[in-house]
């Protein structure tokens, strides 16, 4: 949790950087962290493969590309995704306690159409153990890109080689790579330890799916309210450190609006299922297959969200000026 907040983790960031300021650094944190925890996770399972299992994967369906679109046009409606959504929380957009809601109430909705039966069948384990080889050159890929990243910074700097190192260190830059390492490692222990996604989504999830079917569940969720509520703990220590909360003032149709979004994320985390964090935490460093194709799906629907958004209003500018 500390981590998160000091990398500044979120999908929407990420896009809309790449979009507008032509930069991939926030996309860069985020697959340097999930290739951390693959460089924890993909040995443990090559090594103790009776012990260490796999995500599991689910089929390359429509359902899921509906849901990972639907999500990341929740996603940038909201201006933030599930882990950005807590960050926000943390800046002091109390706004964003909506957005949370929504989530439990779009995922409700999606619960009484009864299709979390139907994905079930959806799940593919065939080819579980191919996975691990097609997921090493992309771990040893992101590696190379964050290493030829810190090469540049290093070249770019007009000092001595000792000093340009030093200089790094104590650089913003070198703040996030560590904090986004740290993040990465964690979610890779974490997944070695627990063999389940922690995110909170998926602590909402389960509550709710508990609370539809009307049985006790079998296994404790004690875990994962555990880890829930630390990963919280961990982004509210990093903003009193920071000094970066601050209370904004907001109005009714923005709290619709977040509910609104956290609505339509809702439903969207019972066709992936799961939200961004469930893929981030839980689906890359299980190696599941649908989890990279997920992510993609989700960052093409925000990028898009965005396109049409800026088009929109340089249409009305046009208007305006004629």
């Amino acid at each position: 949790g500390f981590s998160v907040r000091r990398g500044s983790i979120c999908l929407v960031r990420a896009t809309h950087e790449i979009l507008e300021r032509k930069s991939a650094k926030t996309m860069l944190f985020v697959m340097e962290a999930m290739t951390v925890a693959l460089s924890i996770t993909i040995p443990a399972m090559i090594l103790f493969s009776e012990h260490i299992f796999l995500a599991q994967s689910y089929d390359l369906s429509l359902y899921l590309f509906f849901g990972a679109s639907l999500y990341g046009i929740g996603a940038a409606i909201n201006g933030a995704c599930a882990l950005g959504t807590l960050n926000q929380l943390m800046n002091g957009k109390i706004e964003y306690v909506a957005t949370i809601f929504g989530l439990a109430a779009g995922f409700m909705v999606f619960l009484n159409f009864d299709l979390i039966y139907t994905l079930q069948k959806l799940k593919n384990t065939n080819h579980a153990k191919l996975n691990i080889f097609l997921f090493i050159p992309l771990m040893f890929l992101v590696w190379s890109v964050v290493w030829l990243q810190i090469i540049k910074f290093v070249k770019q700097s007009k000092v001595s080689k000792l000093n340009k190192f030093k200089q790094y260190l104590i650089s913003p830059v070198a703040r996030d790579f560590v904090g986004v390492s740290i993040f990465g490692f964690c979610s890779g222990v974490l997944y070695l330890l627990l063999g389940r996604s922690w995110d909170y989504t998926k602590f909402i999830m389960e509550i709710e799916e508990y609370l539809h079917a009307g049985v006790f569940p079998e296994t404790s969720i004690f875990p994962v309210l555990t880890t829930t509520f630390a990963l919280i703990t961990g982004m509210a220590i990093a903003t009193i450190m920071s000094k970066s909360f601050k209370f904004q003032h907001s109005t009714l149709r923005v709290f619709a609006s977040r509910f609104l979004s956290g609505g339509l994320m809702g439903i969207a985390i019972g066709f992936i299922p799961g939200g961004n964090d469930t893929i981030i935490l839980h689906g890359i460093p299980g190696i599941a297959f649908h989890a990279p194709v997920a992510l993609m799906t989700m960052m093409i629907a925000i990028a898009a969200v965005f396109i049409i958004r800026k088009r929109i209003k340089t249409i009305s500018f046009d208007k305006a000026v004629k």
